[in-house]
């Protein structure tokens, strides 16, 4: 745990938690989209509403992540400038 490559531990911790958050926001969205046909013919925009919801909080991580991996591949890069 002490030694080796820090990417791949952090990696290894991450991605199982990743899967897990993409996989619970696709069935979350599924769920909303076939509740809101089959069972709410009307309440379809509820529906849609939850859809850009789980959407939202799958692409929210993932920009703060690159956006962060950004910044400290810059600091790297131009830290003796400062």
């Amino acid at each position: 745990m002490t030694s080796g490559s820090i990417r791949r531990k952090i990696l290894a911790f991450a991605m199982p938690l990743f899967l897990g958050n993409l996989f619970q926001q696709l069935y979350k969205a599924a769920d909303s989209l076939i509740v809101g046909r089959f069972v709410f013919r009307y309440r379809i925009p509820g529906g849609v509403q939850n859809l850009i919801m789980s959407l939202s909080n799958v692409v929210y991580p993932i920009t703060w992540t690159l956006s962060s991996a950004t910044f400290l591949l810059f600091y790297r890069k131009y830290r003796k400038q400062l």
